[in-house]
């Protein structure tokens, strides 16, 4: 970031770059585990075939865990509005679904509170660009699912089959959004989700009337 508060496009790719491919290349070994259900975003990548437990997946797992929180710093740079090239989104969401994973499988107390904000931050970053890219806001959408059955409230699929994004109900025809019920539900989850749905139209449509008042998006508390 230049001392004007402009950020190097190029720059801004690239680091977000390096640190999804620290992702893409530790969390086959981490303790953060494929979820079936990640093959309704279409960009997940796909999961290894064999998951042997390396000797030192804990530092797998740690260095998955720093490169989702560099990626964050980056979306939480303090600049006026949340301007991005679409390229973002597939980088993003990768760093998206291994958190998901770690709040499903480590993350406890006030840890998963700070990565119920991050989500939150993330998603509304992504919900100011896919008022520009609709392909954006279908992601959001996609990572809404994915959020639902992670967490608990309830998988769309059945007999051991994930829907693809085109067959999800949530994921097509206008206004579908999902209903984030939290009966059931342990209190820490309840936050998590609590949160997440708390985005005004978290479903994003496509709308370029009113670009010029497009929010940053980032949440208090950060």
């Amino acid at each position: 970031m230049s001392e004007t508060g402009e950020i190097d496009e190029l720059m801004f790719q690239a680091h977000l770059l390096i640190h999804v491919s620290t992702i893409g290349v530790h969390r086959p070994l981490s303790a953060l585990k494929f979820n079936a259900v990640e093959n309704v975003s279409s960009c997940a990548r796909e999961p290894p075939l064999d998951t042997p437990t390396p000797d030192l997946v804990n530092v797998h797992t740690l260095r998955v865990l720093r490169a989702i929180e560099a990626q964050i710093r980056l979306l939480a740079l303090p600049v006026r509005q949340f301007h991005h090239t679409p390229f973002t989104t597939c980088m993003v969401s990768e760093g998206m679904l291994a958190l998901l994973s770690a709040c499903s499988a480590i993350l406890k107390e006030r840890d998963l509170a700070t990565a119920r904000d991050q989500i939150r931050m993330t998603l509304g970053c992504l919900k100011v660009l896919g008022e520009v890219w609709p392909r954006t806001a279908r992601n959001v959408r996609e990572i809404q699912t994915i959020a639902q059955c992670v967490l608990g409230l309830g998988c769309v699929a059945t007999g051991g089959s994930t829907p693809k994004p085109s067959e999800h109900p949530s994921l097509g025809g206008e206004g579908a959004c999902l209903d984030f019920s939290t009966s059931g539900l342990p209190g820490s989850n309840i936050d998590m989700i609590a949160s997440i749905g708390s985005i005004e139209d978290l479903c994003g449509w496509y709308n370029p009337g009113n670009l010029d008042d497009i929010p940053w998006g980032v949440s208090d508390g950060l």
